[in-house]
Parts: C-alpha cells; structure tokens; sequence
C-alpha cells in the first residue's frame, strides 16, 4: 500500500555496512517483498537483523543504520501486527 507516512521518528536498517546513501543495487528481487530497501521502526528488530546479518558474513558484529527523514514523503509501507 502507498500512504504518506510519518517519518518524525527514526527509522532503523540493520545491515552487515554503514549505509550512508540507500541503494536499490544491492538489493535482492528474491526477497519477501521484491527489490526494496526495508526499515523498520523497531530498534530491537533491526539489531536482530544487522547481527544475523553479520553472521552470515562471518563476522562478530552487525550495523545498526539509523535513517531520520526531513519531510514527509509517500512510501510504499507494509505494517505487520505482529
């Protein structure tokens, strides 16, 4: 669904880099949702990820990207209950 979402708060990306400048380029079409770059709102979720992430390149740490936004803008969301 596309809507103009509030982006007051921080968004978080959890990653095996610092993503200074998201980029569609390294994103997978074999993801759940397509080609995408995925925040969450949820801190804990995304240091979840940036762990297994890491892992999965055989290292002992994840990167925890926090992405904030000055405007609102219209975004494709996706929002989970649980």
């Amino acid at each position: 669904m596309s809507l103009s979402a509030n982006l007051d708060k921080p968004l978080y990306h959890g990653s095996n880099v610092i993503v200074d400048k998201p980029s569609l380029g390294f994103s997978r079409a074999t993801t759940d949702f397509g080609k995408g770059f995925y925040l969450t709102n949820s801190k804990e979720d995304a240091t979840v990820l940036a762990l297994e992430k890491g892992r999965s390149k055989r290292l002992a740490y994840g990167i925890l990207n926090e992405c904030g936004f000055s405007q609102r803008l219209s975004v494709s969301t996706y929002e989970f209950e649980e």
